[in-house]
């Protein structure tokens, strides 16, 4: 809870001293894990910056992807040219399901759990966060008119793909 008055408005709910007292607790070890995560945090956003400035630049400026989000897909995705296509990214980071196909005839979708979990998390979050951003910014209210966001290149152009748009 970043409010302070909300966790102050939480001790006092209860009238137990043993449940404020936990209360207590739970807010003391909340706030040195608060702390310690800020200085971590700002530590790898600091290696970002200056490892992989570029990339991590580019993750930023794409509406839904924040500090967190920007990390993580750039530590787990790590050299993007290791990936000889699009659908192999997908795959990797679990955006597509795997197909069992034998002579023409598709049978049910197997190796389900291959990829990364982390690059699958990361990118549901970023086209949750990116739908509301888009949806807040592209919607005008006046005409609830509808303008195309503009599109980015996330890969090596050596993809053939040259851009997405969210």
């Amino acid at each position: 809870m970043k409010n302070v008055s909300a966790r102050e408005q939480l001790g006092k709910t209860y009238d137990d001293p043993l449940v404020q007292r936990n209360i207590d607790l739970d807010m003391t070890v909340l706030e040195c894990y608060h702390r310690e995560l800020s200085q971590v945090e700002w530590l790898l956003e600091k290696q970002a910056k200056k490892h992989q400035p570029t990339y991590y630049h580019l993750l930023t400026t794409i509406p839904g992807v924040g500090r967190i989000l920007a990390l993580t897909i750039l530590y787990e995705v790590g050299n993007i040219r290791r990936f000889d296509s699009v659908q192999k990214f997908a795959s990797y980071s679990r955006l597509i399901k795997c197909k069992a196909e034998s002579a023409g005839k598709a049978y049910d979708t197997q190796g389900n759990k291959i990829g990364n979990t982390h690059l699958k998390w990361a990118f549901s979050e970023c086209f949750i966060c990116a739908a509301i951003q888009v949806h807040k910014s592209c919607c005008n209210s006046s005409r609830n008119a509808w303008v195309k966001p503009k599109p980015y290149r996330l890969w090596p152009t050596s993809w053939g793909v040259q851009s997405i748009s969210c």
